[in-house]
């Protein structure tokens, strides 16, 4: 029967994380799992007075670091000594917040740290170390382990001192919130192209005036191996009358450099095409053309949209168009 208390103790720990998530208001950014039971759950040792555990986070999204969600167990009045320290591991810079985390209970326990009273902005590519120490009370903070390359989060957790922990494949359990990314969303309606289908705008990624890269506007459902670009502006919305379809993007217009769709290959005649383009490599200059500065000026707000070639359309109808994407540079 002994031998079967370490299996339930972390059956009962899942079923906890399992509950509703405490309250935080931010976007969701980074997410180191929190396993899926023996043998990747694992309990991380808080416990001896002096230890130092550092997990690396490597932001993807801008805005304000909101806080921190952790897994805490141990007994009531358990306590552990959070931290924060900018750049990567192994990390001893002073730290930028710190807060001592006490357990209510002798459950495990699932706790969001506020850190927005630190100010901490960051971009797509920040890096910075989650710290954590014990003081001889009995806290443990929950975590994943495998090994090696199958590490559940991609960023290394050291212990005390350089050198990713024991085989590299342990990480702490957490996820990372951040606040103040404005607001972006697609609006106005794409025209339906000459095969029925209705190209569909998207994104992924955060926009940003210093990174060069991981900002991605696509549009899926255009016709495969044709070209393309991106409208843009930055006077507003727009919902004109335009070439069969309607202009999402209000005047004067900015073109990004020409798109191809890809796709199924010739003589192949289908919706498989997709456009995409990564707007903090344009913006930035990487990818030629002629960008507008104000894609790199905090505040401004963007609008965008696809425009293609449709020859089953008789000219000079004979075009394709996306719904709209607005976003606001940060």
């Amino acid at each position: 029967m002994a031998k079967l208390l370490p299996s339930l103790r972390r059956l009962l720990v899942l079923l906890a994380l399992g509950g509703p998530s405490l309250a935080q208001t931010g976007v969701l950014d980074q997410v180191s799992p929190y396993g899926s039971g023996p043998p990747v759950t694992t309990f991380l040792d808080l416990d001896p007075i002096g230890t130092r555990w550092q997990q690396e986070v490597r932001a993807g999204l801008s805005g304000q670091l909101e806080g921190v969600q952790l897994s805490l167990n141990g007994p009531a009045g358990a306590q552990a000594n959070f931290s924060l320290r900018l750049g990567g591991g192994w990390n001893n810079s002073a730290p930028v917040f710190t807060r001592l985390l006490t357990k209510g209970s002798a459950a495990s326990e699932q706790v969001f740290v506020d850190c927005s009273a630190a100010g901490i902005m960051q971009v797509p590519g920040t890096l910075f170390v989650i710290e954590l120490g014990g003081d001889g009370s009995g806290c443990e903070v929950f975590g994943t382990r495998l090994q090696g390359p199958a590490a559940m989060y991609p960023r290394f957790l050291f212990r005390n001192g350089p050198g990713c922990y024991a085989d590299c494949g342990t990480r702490i359990a957490f996820r990372t919130f951040v606040i103040g990314i404005p607001p972006a969303g697609i609006y106005c309606v794409s025209k339906t192209n000459s095969l029925g289908c209705s190209p569909s705008i998207s994104s992924s990624g955060a926009p940003s005036t210093s990174a060069s890269s991981g900002f991605m506007i696509r549009a899926q459902q255009v016709r495969n191996n044709k070209s393309g670009l991106l409208f843009y502006g930055t006077t507003g919305r727009s919902a004109l009358p335009f070439q069969g379809g309607t202009l999402c993007v209000d005047a004067p217009l900015k073109r990004s450099v020409v798109l191809g769709a890809g796709g199924t290959p010739a003589p192949g005649n289908d919706c498989s095409g997709i456009y995409a383009i990564d707007m903090n490599a344009f913006a930035q200059g990487l990818l030629g053309g002629s960008p507008s500065a104000l894609l790199l000026t905090p505040g401004t707000q963007v609008n965008t949209q696809f425009w293609g070639r449709d020859p089953g359309f008789p000219a000079p109808f004979d075009t394709t168009l996306s719904d709209g994407f607005e976003y606001s540079v940060p």
